[in-house]
């Protein structure tokens, strides 16, 4: 079965948006290049490279300065799954260039306890709960060989319930107390001359620089601490640098793009993402997800800034993936901006991220997958929201070419034929046999029989099936497990 293509929402977004900057900013931020310009601001994730993608806007870097963690930095040192402020310009083509990109890093510091369950769950580190999910991207190491004393990075968003919500997770050296510089950002509560608390970490600034250029350290203030700490979990940071951090602040007029969570909703005239207060009201809907924006609903809106408020023209929600393909690419069309794997045509928005596995810093890799330079044959992973009418892509990554093809998602069709099951999820077909080749496993793990299997595999349960490539289908699987 091929789905429908009704999210070509953010292609078709991009455009829209970039002409709207166009028309609105013609003249607003002088002659450059020899092009008009309007000038662009906003907080995003980096979704890939060649030049840099924040939330599907391509910047050419060329000249831009790029400060990560507050030091001149090299294109390099971002990562896909960063979270980003870029200020630039959108010219009258269409393009826009970055004439500056800061990353900071949202906490570093030892896991004291990790809890997960099919690659998504939470972990503590310096006393701040962190949410991963699927959309969380995984730098250097698989979220499964994470454990308890791991030194991670962390790049996210702080919510007002002081939860950090991960879009990239990056596994650091080993942890050596009292001499490894952590950080943490949140909210200062029980401030005194000496110390203040970030969610469950008590910061000792006696000693530290206090930059309060941006704000004063006080009670609510929004504060970045950088120090050390011993090896109790618990134990007090004992900062050297403690930064409060300012509310965004763009220059009245510029056209803004924001990609972030929902926080302190009170309506779409009211609510808070990424720190940007915003004014949702009046702006087109670009998705078809059917999901209501609300707490904690990851969206991206763009429009312009009008006295402290994103005035917002347009708004999509991004709803985390459901689907995980891994096969090899049957079809790619570019002008369709859609790919074929295991009989299933995803559509391919422009905010879709193109993760580099197993990337690290010192390597020399190659980063600017994009969707026009995959082929047929090449063997992809590919992680997608799947509704009722349409596949759309979150990520899209490059592996290694296996025996196997993976499907993991609900079951959209189940039928029974003596002792064989076939299985429809996202639109490709799972055909199994009872005893060989298909062996069938419960959610804990256990090996159970096709009839258990068949009472446990209804519409809605998820499966995970592997097994060889035939025609588009996966036929016949090896192995289907029932994931809840």
């Amino acid at each position: 079965m091929t789905r429908s293509h009704a999210a070509k929402r953010w292609l078709t977004g991009l455009s829209i948006t970039v002409g709207t900057i166009t028309m609105i900013g013609c003249g607003s931020g002088g002659e450059d290049g020899g092009g008009r310009t309007a000038g662009i601001e906003g907080t995003g994730i980096v979704s890939g490279f060649g030049s840099v993608y924040v939330d599907g806007i391509e910047f050419e870097t060329q000249g831009a300065e790029i400060l990560f963690n507050g030091e001149a930095s090299p294109e390099s040192r971002l990562r896909v799954g960063d979270v980003v402020t870029v200020t630039g310009v959108v010219q009258d083509d269409g393009t826009a260039r970055a004439r500056r990109i800061v990353f900071n890093r949202t906490l570093e510091g030892p896991i004291e306890q990790i809890t997960m369950e099919n690659g998504i769950g939470t972990l503590t580190a310096l006393g701040q709960t962190v949410n991963f999910d699927a959309d969380t991207a995984f730098v250097n190491t698989p979220v499964e060989d994470l454990a308890a004393g791991d030194l991670i990075a962390i790049s996210g968003f702080v919510g007002t319930d002081g939860a950090v919500d991960a879009s990239s997770i990056e596994q650091g050296p080993v942890f050596q107390p009292n001499t490894t510089r952590l950080d943490a950002e949140g909210t200062a509560r029980s401030v005194t001359p000496s110390s203040f608390m970030v969610e469950g970490l008590t910061v000792n600034y006696g000693s530290a620089i206090v930059d309060e250029s941006a704000g004063t350290l006080e009670d609510g203030a929004f504060v970045e601490v950088f120090g050390v700490r011993d090896a109790d979990n618990g134990a007090p940071l004992v900062a050297d640098t403690v930064n409060v951090l300012g509310q965004n602040r763009a220059e009245d007029g510029d056209r803004m793009f924001v990609e972030a969570q929902i926080r302190d909703f009170a309506g779409l005239d009211d609510f808070t993402a990424a720190g940007w207060r915003i004014d949702a009201s009046d702006a087109e809907r670009l998705d078809d997800t059917g999901i209501d924006p609300g707490l904690n609903v990851r969206v991206s809106v763009r429009g312009t800034e009008r006295d402290g408020v994103v005035r917002a023209d347009t708004l999509a929600v991004e709803p985390n993936p459901n689907v995980t393909f891994e096969a090899t690419v049957t079809a790619v069309d570019s002008t369709e901006s859609t790919l074929t794997i295991l009989g299933s045509t995803f559509d391919v928005p422009a905010d879709t991220r193109y993760p580099v596995s197993g990337e690290r810093l010192d390597e020399q890799v190659d980063r600017t997958l994009r969707l026009a330079s995959l082929e047929a044959g090449d063997p992809v992973r590919v992680w997608a929201y799947s509704d009722d009418d349409s596949l759309t892509t979150r990520r899209i990554e490059r592996v290694e070419a296996q025996n196997d093809a993976i499907a993991l998602g609900a079951i959209d069709r189940v039928d029974s034929d003596g002792s064989s099951v076939t299985l429809e999820v996202a639109g490709t077909t799972i055909r199994t046999a009872d005893g060989d080749p298909t062996v069938y496993y419960d959610s804990n793990g256990a090996e159970i029989d096709a009839t258990t299997f068949k009472t446990l595999a209804v519409r809605g349960a998820r499966i995970e099936a592997r097994g060889p490539e035939n025609a588009g289908e996966i036929n016949t699987a090896r192995r289907v497990q029932v994931l809840n």
